[in-house]
């Protein structure tokens, strides 16, 4: 997964489809997929004719890969890629084969119908178990406030952490928005 904001009356996100393909017509074709996983960490982006820049560097040829925090210019449009996910409770599944994981914060097994949270930056699983009767809630996912692995923000509202204004704050600045 990743976002990808465009501005228009202030900046609007759709979040790019895991293992998929997004396509945002333009005055030419722009089509931009998912690269690897459901990790959103990076995308490929195909466009036409037209001259486009990826964080200030023109497309040479007809692809680039994008990366978390790529601004795209087209013309007079703007966009900015996102690898940031957004994270999904649902109960756990032992794939067959597979070894049962710890959870990344309590190191407890993660057991069959527990409800968990994998991380949409590196796929790593903890618990997001309620409390039920005498049992206490393991709200592991949300025990800090950054995967402990990959550093992807760890909030469950739905709402993306980075925004594009932040890096156009920063550039304003005098900073850089490199990775």
């Amino acid at each position: 997964m990743g976002m990808l904001w465009k501005q228009a009356d202030g900046w609007r996100h759709e979040q790019l489809p895991a293992g998929g393909a997004f396509e945002q017509r333009l005055a030419t074709n722009l089509l931009l997929v998912p690269l690897g996983s459901a990790r959103g960490d990076a995308a490929l982006l195909l466009l036409g004719d037209d001259a486009v820049s990826v964080s200030g560097r023109p497309v040479l040829g007809r692809l680039a890969i994008l990366r978390h925090r790529d601004e795209i210019i087209l013309a007079d449009s703007r966009w900015w890629y996102s690898a940031e996910g957004v994270p999904e409770i649902k109960p756990f599944v032992l794939a067959a084969g597979r070894q049962r994981p710890k959870c990344a914060v309590c190191r407890n097994l993660l057991e069959d119908g527990q409800m968990t949270v994998a991380c949409p930056g590196c796929s790593l699983v903890y618990h997001y178990v309620d409390a039920l009767g005498d049992q206490a809630a393991k709200h592991c996912y949300t025990y800090r406030s950054h995967c402990s692995n990959c550093q992807h923000p760890t909030s469950l509202s739905g709402e993306p952490s980075w925004r594009p204004e932040a890096d156009e704050d920063s550039l304003l600045a005098g900073g850089d928005h490199a990775r």
